[in-house]
Protein backbone atom coordinates (compact mmCIF):
# COMPACT_ATOMS: atom_id res chain seq x y z
CA UNK A 1 0.00 0.00 0.00
CA UNK A 2 2.91 2.53 1.12
CA UNK A 3 4.43 1.74 -2.16
CA UNK A 4 1.63 2.04 -4.20
CA UNK A 5 0.88 5.79 -2.61
CA UNK A 6 4.90 6.58 -2.98
CA UNK A 7 4.53 5.97 -7.00
CA UNK A 8 1.34 7.76 -7.01
CA UNK A 9 2.80 11.37 -5.59
CA UNK A 10 6.15 10.80 -7.38
CA UNK A 11 3.95 10.34 -10.49
CA UNK A 12 1.70 13.50 -9.80
CA UNK A 13 5.30 15.65 -8.80
CA UNK A 14 6.43 14.74 -12.93
CA UNK A 15 3.00 15.72 -14.00
CA UNK A 16 2.91 18.60 -12.27
CA UNK A 17 6.86 19.89 -13.07
CA UNK A 18 5.91 19.08 -16.30
CA UNK A 19 3.04 21.10 -16.93
CA UNK A 20 5.07 24.01 -15.40
CA UNK A 21 7.70 23.72 -17.85
CA UNK A 22 5.61 23.16 -20.74
CA UNK A 23 4.36 26.91 -19.50
CA UNK A 24 8.51 28.03 -19.08
CA UNK A 25 10.48 29.17 -16.61
CA UNK A 26 12.35 32.29 -15.94
CA UNK A 27 16.30 31.79 -15.87
CA UNK A 28 18.72 34.13 -14.14
CA UNK A 29 17.20 37.70 -14.19
CA UNK A 30 15.93 37.15 -17.94
CA UNK A 31 12.86 39.09 -18.39
CA UNK A 32 11.27 36.78 -20.88
CA UNK A 33 10.30 32.88 -20.28
CA UNK A 34 12.51 30.34 -21.88
CA UNK A 35 10.52 26.73 -23.20
CA UNK A 36 13.46 25.16 -24.46
CA UNK A 37 15.89 22.36 -23.08
CA UNK A 38 18.98 20.18 -23.62
CA UNK A 39 17.32 17.55 -26.05
CA UNK A 40 14.89 19.31 -27.89
CA UNK A 41 14.54 20.22 -31.41
CA UNK A 42 13.67 23.61 -32.50
CA UNK A 43 13.22 25.67 -35.67
CA UNK A 44 13.33 29.66 -36.61
CA UNK A 45 9.67 30.74 -37.20
CA UNK A 46 10.79 34.23 -38.80
CA UNK A 47 12.08 35.32 -41.96
CA UNK A 48 15.63 36.55 -41.33
CA UNK A 49 18.65 34.40 -40.45
CA UNK A 50 19.35 33.75 -36.48
CA UNK A 51 22.92 34.43 -35.90
CA UNK A 52 25.21 31.53 -34.46
CA UNK A 53 27.86 32.53 -32.30
CA UNK A 54 30.82 30.66 -30.43
CA UNK A 55 29.81 31.78 -27.17
CA UNK A 56 26.60 33.49 -25.22
CA UNK A 57 26.30 37.24 -26.76
CA UNK A 58 29.84 36.61 -27.89
CA UNK A 59 32.27 36.95 -31.32
CA UNK A 60 29.86 35.29 -34.71
CA UNK A 61 30.60 32.50 -36.29
CA UNK A 62 29.39 34.22 -39.64
CA UNK A 63 26.89 30.99 -39.94
CA UNK A 64 23.20 31.78 -39.45
CA UNK A 65 19.92 29.28 -38.84
CA UNK A 66 17.36 29.58 -41.59
CA UNK A 67 13.58 28.53 -40.96
CA UNK A 68 12.47 25.26 -42.34
CA UNK A 69 15.40 23.59 -40.84
CA UNK A 70 15.61 21.14 -37.98
CA UNK A 71 17.73 22.61 -35.21
CA UNK A 72 19.13 20.38 -32.02
CA UNK A 73 19.25 22.02 -28.54
CA UNK A 74 22.52 20.60 -27.10
CA UNK A 75 23.25 23.12 -23.96
CA UNK A 76 22.14 25.90 -21.85
CA UNK A 77 20.16 27.68 -20.96
CA UNK A 78 22.12 30.67 -20.08
CA UNK A 79 21.20 34.15 -18.86
CA UNK A 80 23.58 36.51 -20.70
CA UNK A 81 23.11 40.20 -20.95
CA UNK A 82 19.04 39.58 -20.53
CA UNK A 83 18.80 37.45 -23.09
CA UNK A 84 18.23 33.35 -23.02
CA UNK A 85 20.86 31.14 -24.55
CA UNK A 86 21.26 27.99 -26.59
CA UNK A 87 23.91 26.12 -27.57
CA UNK A 88 22.31 24.45 -30.66
CA UNK A 89 23.79 22.82 -34.01
CA UNK A 90 22.32 23.52 -37.31
CA UNK A 91 23.33 21.71 -40.18
CA UNK A 92 26.67 20.60 -38.54
CA UNK A 93 27.56 24.01 -36.75
CA UNK A 94 27.63 24.34 -33.43
CA UNK A 95 26.84 27.82 -31.43
CA UNK A 96 25.32 29.70 -29.29
CA UNK A 97 22.09 31.57 -30.41
CA UNK A 98 19.63 33.30 -28.15
CA UNK A 99 16.28 31.91 -27.65
CA UNK A 100 14.41 35.65 -27.87
CA UNK A 101 14.89 38.65 -27.53
CA UNK A 102 12.37 42.05 -26.18
CA UNK A 103 9.04 39.74 -26.18
CA UNK A 104 10.07 37.67 -29.75
CA UNK A 105 10.86 34.24 -29.31
CA UNK A 106 13.77 33.25 -32.30
CA UNK A 107 13.64 29.21 -31.32
CA UNK A 108 10.36 27.39 -31.33
CA UNK A 109 10.25 23.74 -30.00
CA UNK A 110 9.50 21.19 -32.34
CA UNK A 111 8.98 17.27 -32.51
CA UNK A 112 11.99 17.27 -34.46
CA UNK A 113 10.12 18.24 -37.81
CA UNK A 114 9.88 21.79 -38.91
CA UNK A 115 6.03 23.49 -39.28
CA UNK A 116 7.67 25.66 -41.77
CA UNK A 117 8.42 23.97 -45.11
CA UNK A 118 8.91 27.00 -47.40
CA UNK A 119 12.11 28.77 -46.64
CA UNK A 120 11.49 31.37 -49.09
CA UNK A 121 12.88 35.26 -48.91
CA UNK A 122 15.73 37.38 -49.30
CA UNK A 123 18.35 35.49 -46.80
CA UNK A 124 17.50 31.84 -47.57
CA UNK A 125 16.99 29.27 -49.44
CA UNK A 126 16.15 25.62 -49.57
CA UNK A 127 19.27 24.90 -50.42
CA UNK A 128 21.49 26.99 -48.38
CA UNK A 129 21.37 30.77 -46.54
CA UNK A 130 23.01 34.10 -47.28
CA UNK A 131 26.51 35.75 -46.36
CA UNK A 132 26.54 39.00 -45.83
CA UNK A 133 26.27 40.97 -49.00
CA UNK A 134 27.13 37.90 -50.68
CA UNK A 135 24.62 37.18 -53.94
CA UNK A 136 25.27 33.68 -54.01
CA UNK A 137 23.48 30.74 -51.06
CA UNK A 138 26.05 28.96 -49.36
CA UNK A 139 25.58 25.44 -49.15
CA UNK A 140 28.20 24.21 -46.40
CA UNK A 141 28.50 24.90 -42.93
CA UNK A 142 31.83 23.95 -40.65
CA UNK A 143 32.87 20.26 -39.80
CA UNK A 144 31.29 19.12 -43.02
CA UNK A 145 33.14 17.58 -46.04
CA UNK A 146 32.80 18.87 -49.35
CA UNK A 147 33.97 17.62 -53.14
CA UNK A 148 35.55 19.81 -55.57
CA UNK A 149 33.56 19.65 -59.08
CA UNK A 150 33.13 21.80 -62.03
CA UNK A 151 36.68 23.19 -62.31
CA UNK A 152 40.21 20.93 -62.60
CA UNK A 153 41.95 22.86 -60.07
CA UNK A 154 40.94 24.97 -57.16
CA UNK A 155 43.47 27.71 -55.81
CA UNK A 156 43.60 27.56 -52.30
CA UNK A 157 44.86 31.42 -50.55
CA UNK A 158 46.58 31.92 -47.38
CA UNK A 159 43.53 33.79 -46.62
CA UNK A 160 39.70 34.49 -48.07
CA UNK A 161 40.32 36.79 -51.37
CA UNK A 162 44.31 37.36 -49.93
CA UNK A 163 47.09 36.19 -51.06
CA UNK A 164 47.82 32.21 -52.87
CA UNK A 165 49.35 29.71 -51.63
CA UNK A 166 51.45 27.09 -53.87
CA UNK A 167 48.62 24.75 -53.19
CA UNK A 168 45.51 23.26 -55.00
CA UNK A 169 42.81 21.33 -54.80
CA UNK A 170 42.10 18.86 -57.64
CA UNK A 171 38.69 18.31 -59.14
CA UNK A 172 36.99 15.46 -57.38
CA UNK A 173 39.00 15.79 -54.31
CA UNK A 174 37.34 15.96 -50.77
CA UNK A 175 38.05 18.43 -48.11
CA UNK A 176 37.19 19.32 -44.82
CA UNK A 177 35.29 22.41 -44.21
CA UNK A 178 37.23 24.19 -41.05
CA UNK A 179 36.16 27.89 -40.78
CA UNK A 180 33.92 30.32 -42.61
CA UNK A 181 31.95 31.45 -44.14
CA UNK A 182 33.67 34.62 -44.94
CA UNK A 183 32.18 37.00 -47.81
CA UNK A 184 34.91 38.62 -49.79
CA UNK A 185 34.01 40.88 -52.76
CA UNK A 186 30.78 39.42 -53.23
CA UNK A 187 32.04 35.64 -53.43
CA UNK A 188 32.01 33.16 -49.77
CA UNK A 189 34.80 31.57 -48.78
CA UNK A 190 35.69 28.69 -46.29
CA UNK A 191 38.88 27.77 -45.15
CA UNK A 192 39.48 24.21 -45.97
CA UNK A 193 41.90 20.93 -45.06
CA UNK A 194 43.29 18.98 -47.67
CA UNK A 195 45.30 15.94 -46.55
CA UNK A 196 46.71 17.84 -43.59
CA UNK A 197 47.22 21.55 -45.20
CA UNK A 198 44.58 24.24 -44.38
CA UNK A 199 43.69 27.28 -46.85
CA UNK A 200 40.91 29.46 -47.89
CA UNK A 201 38.86 28.62 -51.31
CA UNK A 202 35.99 30.53 -53.04
CA UNK A 203 32.50 27.92 -52.99
CA UNK A 204 30.99 29.45 -56.20
CA UNK A 205 32.84 32.23 -58.95
CA UNK A 206 31.27 35.68 -59.32
CA UNK A 207 28.71 34.32 -62.28
CA UNK A 208 27.66 31.89 -59.19
CA UNK A 209 29.20 28.57 -60.59
CA UNK A 210 29.85 26.26 -57.66
CA UNK A 211 33.42 24.72 -56.38
CA UNK A 212 33.01 22.97 -53.64
CA UNK A 213 29.71 20.11 -53.33
CA UNK A 214 28.42 19.34 -50.39
CA UNK A 215 29.02 15.62 -49.16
Amino acid sequence: MKKTIVIFMLAAVLLITGNCFADGRYVGNCPMKSYLSPGDHAEVPMKTGLKIRKEPAGEETGVQAFYGKDIRILDGPVCKNGTVWFEIDFLGTRGWSMEGKDGSYYLKKTNGSPTIADPSGPSYSYDGWKVGSCKYYTKLSTGSNAKVVNTRRLQMYRTAGGISMNKDASEGSIVSIINGPKCVDGTVWWEINLRGTSGWVMEMSSSGKYYLEKQ
